[in-house]
């Protein structure tokens, strides 16, 4: 995960967050937190929703990759019940925690210790922090159910509208490019 990575356009210019990408537009007398300016995303990529929007503006459809094709942060990909670890770190400039979460996907808060609760997000992430996440079952969770899951950030306002988000593709056939894991 990323925050406050200051980004320019294809014309050099400064892109100012977060105005430019709220959703909806905040209201003119609302104190905004400048603090806050510079892109957030995974791997040193982001996907802002203000984009999705501007082109087709159905709230619903801001995550389809039927619409808008897959988001240009990582579109991680596995077969159903393939072991999946994510090495989650957080080098960011900013001071501000962050959380993250995987959809349909569980792990142990602390692997280290077996009586450890089972969650599906992290919420004490800050700069320089760094978690293993062992997924439970592998890719499609314990039922190693096929389909897109959604990896974000948990604030939604501030990180997803900004990018902090992406898939993970569990395939139910088997794909050309993505070959299997050998025993």
């Amino acid at each position: 995960m990323h925050d406050g990575v200051r980004l320019v356009d294809k014309k050099d210019q400064l892109i100012i967050d977060p105005i430019d990408g709220i959703l909806p537009q905040p209201d003119p007398d609302e104190e905004v937190d400048t603090y806050d300016f510079g892109s957030r995303g995974f791997n040193y990529r982001t996907e802002r929703l203000i984009n999705r929007y501007r082109e087709h503006p159905i709230l619903g459809d801001l995550f389809s990759s039927k619409v808008f094709g897959d988001p240009s942060t990582p579109v991680f990909e596995a077969y159903p019940g393939d072991p999946i670890t994510i090495r989650l770190t957080n080098p960011s400039e900013r001071r501000r925690s962050h959380t993250f979460h995987l959809h349909g996907h569980k792990w142990k808060f602390d692997a280290k210790d077996i009586d450890s609760r089972v969650t599906s997000f992290v919420g004490h992430i800050i700069a320089g922090a760094a978690e293993n996440l062992e997924i439970i079952g592998g890719a499609g969770g314990i039922f190693n159910f096929p389909g897109d899951y959604m990896y974000r950030s948990g604030n939604i306002r501030w990180d997803i509208e900004q990018g902090m988000w992406g898939i993970i593709r569990v395939h139910e056939e088997l794909q050309k490019h993505l070959p299997t894991l050998k025993e």
